[in-house]
This record gives structure tokens, sequence and C-alpha cells, in this order.
């Protein structure tokens, strides 16, 4: 956690498995628990509220022993004490809740997923899956998932004029293994938009073992020999939540109308391609500063004479000859 370690619960539903050690939760079947910051779970106030925008989330996961048909996921759900609590639904309608589905896996494949619920709308969704050359139980694989693998979950944000985050623009998922990594992105920044006061103080983390069934949308359709796996535990360990690290940087417009602004001489007078051109610069607009562009400053007419006898330091770079050279009607000449 940001600003040091800091002391975390769990709790799990009853009869069922959960078992931490230090920094490490072990998860069985059929199961499900919030992160909270106080050892109480009578209500919202106590889950861990976190900034996310512009942050990030990470932890490791093993799910070694989770057969095709299951499923360990790591969630951020928006959550209060009305519509989205943590209390079981029962047989009412699914609850006009967002979440992203930071990860859901098992040893086969792997899902990182959002659903903003905008305007009471859940059925909108986008997810992403690695290939089965990236992620499976292999170790040809890029993740090995015989072996433990780290998620880095990124919530990339634009800054307002204060520095603070204000707009959910990219949502970027890394796993990554003994130096190998595979990188998922969700940049479609209208489609992310709903999330962004979401993701301020009002999405806390869950973590679950279920039945996703033969045939789901993390590992695809399941071998016949793996058809009814059930009752394994998975783990998830060394969370750690920091902020301010995902900042997007903005786009430039395709057609800058700002000011012209004038930077350093250019490295070579090529750069400007004018045959009349005496003088070039590095240049940009005030709304697009990153994109360089060359622009001619000069158009003086020179007479040139010797080669320049100071190293050709008053020219480019990389032009190629420097010459001593001075305004064609200019009385003074060489001595001006």
């Amino acid at each position: 956690l940001y600003g040091g370690n800091w002391e975390m619960f769990v709790k799990g539903l009853d009869g069922r498995v959960l078992t931490t050690s230090d920094r490490q939760v072990k998860m069985g079947a059929n199961n499900r628990a919030f992160i909270t910051d106080y050892s109480n779970d009578s209500g919202s106030f106590w889950a861990y509220w976190h900034y996310y925008l512009g942050g990030t989330l990470e932890f490791d996961m093993n799910v070694s022993q989770m057969g095709c048909d299951e499923a360990a996921g790591v969630y951020l759900v928006q959550l209060d004490d009305g519509e989205c609590s943590w209390s079981a639904k029962g047989s009412i309608a699914e609850p006009a809740c967002a979440r992203i589905e930071l990860v859901e896996a098992n040893q086969l494949g792997l899902r990182t997923a959002e659903c903003p619920c905008s305007g009471g709308d859940c059925t909108s969704m986008m997810s992403r899956n690695p290939t089965s050359e990236e992620y499976g139980p292999s170790a040809s694989n890029t993740i090995n998932t015989q072996e433990d693998f780290k998620v880095s979950v990124k919530f990339f944000a634009l800054l307002n004029a204060d520095d603070e985050p204000v707009s959910l623009k990219k949502i970027e998922t890394t796993l990554s293994q003994d130096g190998r990594s595979v990188t998922l992105v969700n940049d479609d920044s209208a489609f992310l938009e709903a999330l962004t006061s979401k993701l301020t103080t009002s999405m806390a983390v869950v973590i679950s073992n279920y039945q996703a069934g033969s045939s789901n949308e993390i590992s695809g359709q399941c071998p016949t020999a793996q058809d009814s796996s059930e009752g394994n535990a998975f783990t998830a360990s060394d969370f750690r939540w920091t902020i301010m690290d995902s900042i997007a940087v903005p786009e430039e417009p395709e057609n800058p109308t700002g000011e012209l602004v004038i930077g350093e001489r250019a490295d070579s007078l090529a750069l400007c391609d004018d045959e009349f051109c005496t003088g070039c610069s590095e240049s940009w607009y005030s709304d697009a500063p990153s994109t360089i562009i060359y622009t001619c400053t000069d158009y003086t007419r020179y007479r040139y004479n010797n080669r320049c006898r100071r190293g050709g330091a008053l020219c480019g770079p990389d032009d190629e000859k420097c010459m001593f050279s001075y305004p064609n009607d200019d009385p003074a000449r060489g001595r001006s």
C-alpha cells in the first residue's frame, strides 16, 4: 500500500475454505471475500477504498490447481449499503452495479473485462484474452500457469490544471513472469469514461472462486477430461496499491490551431526543405508541443566566402559545410 505496509482483512462465505498466511490469501471453491482494512464486515464502510484513477493495483496469483471449468477472480466492484451491497442477492434481478474484472483465470485461460453499467445499462462489456501461446500450463507459454505470475492493472487518467486525475483514458493489464510479459489494453476512452467517477472512492476489491461451466469465456470449451473439476483452490498475494503512477499523455490535435512557437536552431538547413531558406529552426504549435516541425526563420540573401574558421559552431551540427558569410547588401560585409 502506498505510504507503507498496512494490515488488511478478508472474510469468506460461511462454511467455505479461506485461509491467510502473511501476505497471501488462499481461497477454496464457491467462495468470495471483500478486502477490508479493518476487522469488520458489518457494512461497506469497512471495505478498503482506494483512489484508483491514475494509479495501479498489482498482485501475484497461482492458478495451477484451477481446472478449465473453474474461475479464480479478482475484481473491482461498485459497492454501497444499498442496491450494490455485498449481501447475497438471492433470486432478485442482478443489480446495476459497475464492475471491472481485473482478472478471471484458470490453468488454460484468462480474461479481463469492464462493465461500466452506464445509466443502469449493464449489458455493455468489453473484454480481452491472451492467446494460447501467451498463456497456458507449459514452460513454452509466455506465462506458465503452473507457476506464480504477477498481475499489474494501471488506470491511466488525464490530469487537470491542478494536476489531479480527472478522466479515465486507458486500462492496461500486464501479466509478468521471470522477465516475460503479456499486456492487454482497453483504450476505448469513450466506453471507459463512465468508470471515471467510480474509480475515485466507490469501488472495492473482491476475490472469488466459482464454477464457470464446461464452456466459458475464460478458457472456451473444456476438454472432456477436464469437464468436471471442482473444489480446487487458488492463491492471491502481495497486493500493492499505488497512486499517481498511471498518468495519460494528452492526445495532440491532428490539425493544431495554436500559436507557432520557435525553438532552437535546426540540426540542418535542409530540414526546412526550402531552397531559398538561410535560417531553419525547430518549431511547434502551442497545442501540440511534442510534434516538432521545421520553420524557415531567415530568407536573407548571403554572400559566401571561405570555410568558417570558428569550427562550425554557428551552423547546424548536421550541415556538411559551414561557410564564412554576410548579408549580400551589407556594406560592412565580413565585419557585420
